[in-house]
């Protein structure tokens, strides 16, 4: 899955280098309606910190919605897709027996540790459930400090990352931050989705618990963080 992230970040596109992110968080807010303060409140920490921590983050090409749903894995018999199988003509092919990346309707230029972020936070579900919810979440599944430094680490090496000055830590602490934003992003967006109906209730339940407990774990790294740019 890094060697796949890794691909996607080395593509280049003619669209805006503005990050998605921010964009994404701020388009997002005005169309909430439940707790609109609450939430309007999280995404002004959250931009805020993203300011200053921003200055040493990549911009790369970014999927933005990298996950296990986002992924055709191949069979023995071919099978009809079953969610629009869509991608940029210059996106990484994969072998008959590699799965595929599928869904760039959220592809944009964005920091580049936001794809493994996401990817992260999903490991905290399993959708292979057929009654409702559809999942089953778990949060003792996200990766521990070890494990995301070692993806970090892989990460870095297949994208020959130029950023000699910022060590395995800062980007470790960058990565809890963006997971931040990956659950406030999804969060926002169940919370402003047209479609929404109860049924998507369990998702926004699970999806409020792992922000708000992910932010009270991460916040003294990444108040920490901050501080040294100030020093």
């Amino acid at each position: 899955m890094i060697k796949m992230i890794a691909e996607v970040h080395k593509i280049e596109m003619p669209l805006s280098r503005e990050p998605w992110l921010k964009k994404q968080l701020t388009d997002q807010i005005t169309r909430v309606r439940v707790d609109p303060e609450q939430w309007r409140r999280e995404v002004e920490w959250f931009v805020s910190t993203l300011e200053v921590l921003e200055r040493d983050m990549r911009v790369t090409f970014c999927h933005n919605d990298f996950n296990m749903n986002n992924l055709l894995i191949p069979t023995t018999s071919s099978s009809p897709c079953s969610s629009p199988c869509s991608s940029p003509s210059s996106s990484p092919t994969s072998s008959p027996t590699s799965p595929t990346l599928i869904d760039y309707e959220y592809s944009g230029y964005n920091h580049c540790l936001y794809d493994l972020a996401n990817y992260c936070c999903e490991m905290q579900y399993d959708w292979s459930h057929d009654k409702p919810p559809y999942f089953l979440f778990k949060y003792q599944w996200f990766p521990d400090d070890t494990k995301m430094l070692d993806m970090i680490r892989h990460y870095r090496t297949l994208v020959r990352d130029p950023g000699v000055h910022t060590s395995d830590q800062v980007y470790l602490t960058q990565l809890k931050f963006l997971t931040l934003g990956s659950e406030l992003t999804w969060t926002l967006w169940a919370l402003s989705y047209e479609g929404f109906s109860l049924d998507m209730e369990p998702y926004l339940e699970v999806k409020r618990e792992s922000y708000f407990r992910k932010k009270k774990e991460f916040l003294g790294d990444i108040e920490k963080l901050v501080g040294s740019y100030d020093n």
